[in-house]
C-alpha cells in the first residue's frame, strides 16, 4: 500500500515517504494527539489480515518498546487504524543521515569518529544487557541527527539471546521469533548486509553478541579510513574478503590514536574466542582516548594479524520473508577461486514456522551460476518459493493461488520456472517479476529442468518440450508398454542440448538412465538400474542405485561409462521422493546440495480432543496420510512416498497393502474396510485388504487424481481431479469402472479434500473460491448449495465417526465444529479451538494429514527432527576427484 500526503491513519496525517522497511513502506507523519512528528511503519493492507505476519510485527513491536536508550530509535505504539484495519507501526523519527551516506563523501575525522563510535557501542551495550542481538549493524542504520546524536535504526534482525541470564522475560521469550525484516537469522542462515557480516553469519553458524562487535569494528574502521574494509564486484567476492582477507591497517590514518587501532583488532578477530567479549570495553576504551585520559602516542602503528588461506566461501541464506515461516530461505555462495580448495559442508536451517517439503522432486533448485538457491515450504498451508539472489539485498517470494510443487532456475539464472498445484507452468522473472504461462495440464510429479533449447516437463507420464523461443509444445518421449514403462521423469539437459530422464516401469528395480535428443532421435540406453542423473562438469555422471548415491567417469559425447562406479553416499543419507530419486543437486561451478534422510522420521501420536497425546509405537519411518480403518482395528500411512502400509493397534505390528514402488501414497480405505485406494507409479490403484491380494489400476483414473475419502458403496472413491481449466475438483470415481468419474463439486476455484459425512448425505470440503481456502458442505449427491463451516482460513476437514462434528485446520489450532444434518437445514455450530496444531501439516491445504478414532480422538503426525535437512557442500567437485581416484586404485 502506497500513502500519499495528506492520508489520515487515525490520528496520524501522512506529510511524506520515507523509504521502504522489512514489512512495509516507512513514512514521516504528523500525530494530531501529541503534536509531533513521527515515523510509520504500515503493514500493507493485502497482509494485514495474515495473522502469521501480524504476529510477527506485534514481535518486532515488544522488541524494539524492551529498548530504552538515547542511542537507539524508540517506538511508540502499535496501532490498529480503520475497519481494514490498517497496522502501523509508530516510531521516533530521527532527523539528519545515515552513515551510509555520509561516507559517499569522504571519511570522518578522528575525533569526530570516535565520538561517533562511542555512542554507538552505549547503544549497542544496552542492547546487550537485554539479552538482543542487532545482527545487520551497517552505515544505513547509523543516523547521526544535527545535533551530532547517534541513532541506530532498525534491530529488526535482533533476537533474544538464549540461556543468557540478563535477558528479560520479554527477550527471552523472542529468543527464536523472527521479526519483521525480511531476513531471518538462526544457525545456518545468513542474514544482514555482507560487507559487514561477521565471519560466523558468512559461514552460517550460530552467533551471539560478538557478531556485533565484529560489525561495529567494520563501521569504524570504515568512519576512519572513508573506504569499505570488505568489498568486491558480488556479494560472494565481499564475502570471500571477510572471511579471507587481512584489514589494511595501512589505511587508517596516521594520526588514529594506538587505543583505537588495538580496539579495532580486537574487534575484528574472525575467531570468535579471541575477539573483544563484551561491547562495553569498547565504550570505556573510546571514553579514555575521547577524554586523552589514554596515551594518545600519534606515531604509527602496524599491527600484523595471522595469514589466513584464500578458502573459497559461501553465504548460505534461507530466505525467510516477513512471514515466514516460514520460506522461508535460501542459500547463498560464492564462485570458486581459481585455485582448487578443500570442500566445505554446511547444514542449512529454517525457520522453525516454515514447513519445508523434502519429498518433492523439484523441491529445492540451484541456479546454474551458483548465486542463488529457491526452495519451496508451506506456511499455514500455503506452498510457496523464496528465492534469494545474491545481487539483491531482498529476497523474492514467489506465490500461486493454487500452491506450489516444483521449481527450477533459466540457463542464465534470471528467471525460476515453478509448477502449480493445479498443473501449470508458470516462468518468473527475478528482474521485474513478470509471470508467463509456458504449458497446462502437466503432471504433478515436479520433474522439470530448463535448457538452451526449452523447458522439458512431464505430461500423461510422458516427456514434453517447451521450445525456449516459443511455438508449439511438442512430445518428445512416452512410455513403452512392451516395456511396462509407467513414466519418464527426472530429466537433466546434458551441455550439449541433448537429454538424459529416467524410465520408470511396474517392476521393482527396473528403471534405467536413457538419453534422448531433442531433434527427434531415438532413445539411448546409458546405464540399467538407475536413477537420478546428475552431471558433473569433472567429467562424471552422478546417479542413484538402491538407495545410495553413485558416480562414474562418463563420456558425454559418446554416452559412454568407462571406468567402476563408486559409491559417493550410502544407502540411508539421503532422503527420496515419490518418483524413487535421491535428492541432490549439482550446480556447474562444483556445489552439492541435498537432503539428509535423518529428516524423514515421523512420530505418530492418538491425540485426545484436550490435547493430550500418547504415542504410538510405528517402526521409525517418514509417515504421511494417516488413515483409521472403518472398524477402527487399523491405520493406514503412506510410507516415504513409496508404499502404503497399515499398523494393526492390538498387534502393535505393521503390515504391507502395497508393493514398493514410486508415486505410492494418498492411501484411503473403501467404505466397507475391505480395500485400499491409493495412487501407485501416480496414478489410481487399488488393493484389498480381506487377505485375496487382489489389486488393479482404477479404470477411468488420471495421473492427476488424488484419493481423498471413501465413496457412498464399497467400489466408489472420492478424488480431487486437478486441471487446468477448473483447477481442482471434487470427483467420485468408481473402482471396477461401473460409470465415468463424476464431478461432485466443479468450480473454477480449486475444491478438494472431500469427505462424505458417515450417513453419506453430506459432503464436507476445502475451497479457495474466496481467495483463500476455506471449509465448505453441501448435499450429497446433489451438491446444489454450500454452507460455510470455517470462520475464516480452513483446511484439512474430517467428520467425527459419528458424523456430530468436523474437524479441520486454522494454522494454528486443530477446529471443532458442531453439527447436525439430520434434517433438511445443516445445523453448523460455532468452531472452536480443541487444541493447538503442533503437528505436521503435510504437503497441501485440503486433503487432511491427520484422521479421527472411533471415539473422537484423533491421529496426528509429529516430525521427530524439527527443521529441514538441506546439507551444501562448497567446492564438492574437489571431494568427488578424491573419492573417485582413491575408488579406481
Amino acid at each position: 500500500m502506497t500513502l500519499s500526503p495528506g492520508t489520515r491513519l487515525g490520528p496520524y496525517e501522512i506529510t511524506a515517504a520515507i523509504g521502504a522497511g522489512g514489512m512495509g513502506e516507512v513514512y514521516r507523519a504528523r500525530d494530531a494527539r501529541l503534536d509531533r512528528d513521527v515515523a510509520i511503519k504500515v503493514l500493507p493492507p493485502e497482509l494485514a489480515q495474515d495473522r502469521e505476519r501480524l504476529a510477527r510485527f506485534e514481535r518486532e513491536a515488544k522488541l524494539l518498546a524492551s529498548l530504552n536508550h538515547p542511542n537507539i530509535a524508540a517506538i511508540y505504539g502499535i496501532e490498529e487504524i480503520g475497519a481494514g484495519p490498517t497496522i502501523a507501526l509508530v516510531m521516533e523519527l530521527v532527523l539528519g543521515e545515515d552513515l551510509a551516506e555520509r561516507l559517499k563523501r569522504a571519511a570522518i575525522p578522528i575525533d569526530e569518529s570516535i565520538a561517533i563510535a562511542k555512542q554507538l557501542a552505549d547503544g549497542l551495550e544496552e542492547a546487550h544487557e537485554h539479552g538482543i542481538i542487532h545482527r545487520d549493524l551497517k552505515p544505513a542504520n547509523i543516523k547521526v541527527t544535527p545535533d551530532g546524536k547517534v541513532k541506530i535504526l532498525d534491530f529488526g534482525l535482533a533476537k533474544a539471546r538464549e540461556g543468557d541470564p540478563a535477558s528479560s522475560s520479554t527477550s527471552s521469550k523472542l529468543s527464536h521469533s523472527p521479526t519483521m525484516s525480511r531476513h531471518m537469522t538462526e544457525a545456518g542462515m545468513i542474514m544482514g548486509t555482507a560487507a559487514y557480516m561477521s565471519p560466523e553469519q558468512a559461514r552460517g553458524k550460530t552467533v551471539d553478541k560478538r557478531t556485533d562487535i565484529w560489525s561495529f569494528g567494520v563501521v569504524v574502521f570504515e568512519m576512519l579510513s572513508g573506504t569499505r574494509l570488505f568489498g568486491g564486484e558480488t556479494v560472494s567476492d565481499t564475502l570471500a574478503a571477510v572471511l579471507t582477507r587481512d584489514p589494511d591497517w595501512s589505511s587508517l590514518p596516521g594520526g588514529a590514536p594506538d587505543e583505537v587501532r588495538t580496539l579495532l583488532l580486537r574487534c575484528l578477530q574472525r575467531d570468535t574466542k579471541d575477539r573483544l567479549r563484551d561491547i562495553g570495553e569498547a565504550r570505556v576504551a573510546l571514553s579514555k582516548t575521547a577524554r586523552g585520559g589514554a596515551a594518545t602516542d600519534q606515531r604509527r602503528v602496524t599491527l600484523a594479524t595471522p595469514a589466513g588461506p584464500r578458502n573459497r566461501v559461501v553465504l548460505i541464506v534461507v530466505a525467510a520473508l516477513t512471514f515466514v515461516a516460514s520460506i522461508a530461505a535460501m542459500a547463498l555462495w560464492s564462485r570458486t577461486q581459481p585455485k582448487a580448495v578443500a570442500p566445505t559442508h554446511l547444514d542449512l536451517a529454517f525457520p522453525t514456522e516454515m514447513e519445508p517439503l523434502p519429498n518433492l522432486t523439484s523441491g529445492f533448485a540451484i541456479s546454474p551460476d551458483g548465486r542463488a538457491v529457491a526452495m519451496i515450504g508451506v506456511i499455514l498451508g500455503s506452498r510457496r518459493v523464496f528465492v534469494r539472489p545474491l545481487s539483491s539485498d531482498e529476497a523474492f517470494e514467489i506465490t500461486d493461488p493454487t500452491g506450489i510443487n516444483g521449481v527450477a532456475f533459466s540457463p542464465d539464472s534470471q528467471s525460476v520456472l515453478y509448477q502449480s498445484t493445479r498443473g501449470t507452468l508458470v516462468t518468473f522473472s527475478l528482474a521485474d517479476q513478470q509471470r508467463k504461462v509456458v504449458a497446462e495440464d502437466t503432471d504433478l510429479l515436479g520433474s522439470l529442468a530448463w535448457g538452451k533449447p526449452g523447458i522439458v516437463f512431464s505430461r500423461n507420464n510422458a516427456l514434453w518440450l517447451a521450445p525456449s523461443g516459443g511455438g508449439p509444445l511438442r512430445l518428445l518421449a512416452k512410455p513403452d508398454p512392451a516395456r511396462r514403462e509407467v513414466a519418464l521423469a527426472n530429466q537433466i539437459f546434458l551441455p550439449d542440448g541433448r537429454l538424459l530422464f529416467v524410465s520408470l516401469t511396474s517392476d521393482d528395480g527396473s528403471e534405467r538412465i536413457e538419453a534422448l535428443s531433442l531433434d527427434g532421435g531415438t532413445r539411448t540406453v546409458v546405464l540399467e538400474n538407475a536413477n537420478t542423473p546428475l552431471f558433473s562438469t569433472t567429467g562424471h555422471l552422478l546417479f542413484s542405485r538402491d538407495g545410495a548415491l553413485v558416480a562414474s567417469a562418463f563420456d558425454s559425447v559418446s554416452l559412454t561409462m568407462p571406468g567402476t562406479a563408486v559409491v559417493l553416499m550410502p544407502k540411508g543419507e539421503l532422503g527420496a521422493t515419490g518418483s524413487g530419486a535421491v535428492q541432490a543437486s549439482l550446480s556447474a561451478n562444483g556445489d552439492l546440495i541435498f537432503v539428509r534422510s535423518r529428516y524423514q522420521a515421523t512420530r505418530v501420536d492418538l491425540v485426545g480432543r484436550e490435547g493430550a497425546a500418547q504415542y504410538l509405537p510405528f517402526p521409525s519411518a517418514r509417515y504421511t496420510n494417516p488413515r483409521v480403518s472403518p472398524d477402527g482395528r487399523r491405520i493406514m500411512v503412506e510410507v516415504s512416498g513409496l508404499r502404503v502400509e497399515a499398523f494393526d493397534l492390538e498387534r502393535r505390528s505393521m503390515s504391507r497393502l502395497s508393493p514398493e514402488a514410486p508415486g505410492t501414497g494418498w492411501p484411503i480405505w473403501n467404505r466397507d474396510g475391505t480395500a485400499a485406494f491409493f495412487r501407485r507409479y501416480n496414478t489410481p490403484s487399488w488393493k484389498t485388504t480381506d487377505g485375496t491380494g487382489q489389486e488393479g489400476q482404477v479404470p477411468g483414473g488420471v495421473t492427476n487424481d488424488y484419493p481423498s475419502g471413501p465413496g457412498p458403496d464399497p467400489d466408489s472413491f472420492l478424488a480431487v481431479r486437478v486441471a487446468s481449466e477448473t483447477s481442482g475438483d471434487v470427483v467420485l470415481i468408481s473402482r471396477t469402472g461401473a460409470f465415468e468419474p463424476k464431478p461432485i463439486v466443479a468450480t473454477p476455484a480449486y475444491e478438494g479434500g472431500g469427505q462424505l459425512s458417515p450417513d453419506g448425505k453430506w459432503i464436507v470440503y476445502a475451497t479457495n473460491e474466496s481467495g483463500r481456502f476455506e471449509i465448505q458442505i453441501r448435499r450429497f449427491p446433489a451438491a446444489d448449495r454450500k454452507w460455510p463451516v470455517s470462520s475464516g482460513f480452513g483446511g484439512q476437514p474430517q467428520w467425527r465417526p459419528d458424523g456430530r462434528e468436523i474437524s479441520y485446520r486454522d494454522g494454528q489450532n486443530i477446529i471443532g465444529v458442531p453439527f447436525d444434518g439430520s434434517k433438511n437445514e445443516p445445523v453448523i455450530g460455532k468452531p472452536a479451538a480443541l487444541f493447538r496444531d503442533e503437528y505436521d501439516f503435510g504437503l497441501g491445504l485440503t486433503s487432511a494429514n491427520y484422521d479421527r478414532t472411533r471415539d473422537g480422538g484423533f491421529i496426528m503426525l509429529r516430525r521427530e527432527t524439527p527443521g529441514i535437512s538441506l546439507s551444501l557442500v562448497l567446492n564438492w567437485t574437489e571431494e568427488l576427484k578424491q573419492i573417485m581416484s582413491r575408488g579406481a586404485r
